[in-house]
């Protein structure tokens, strides 16, 4: 189980980068947000 949580959680840190840096991008989004 803890080989498959070493899998997913890299992942998963990836997807949410991405998606951040898919917020960041879009100007009209960043008052929205306010974890960025």
């Amino acid at each position: 189980m803890s080989a498959l949580w070493l899998l997913v959680l890299p992942v998963a840190g990836l997807l949410w980068h991405v998606v951040a840096e898919a917020i960041s991008s879009l100007p009209d989004c960043n008052d929205d947000f306010g974890f960025y």
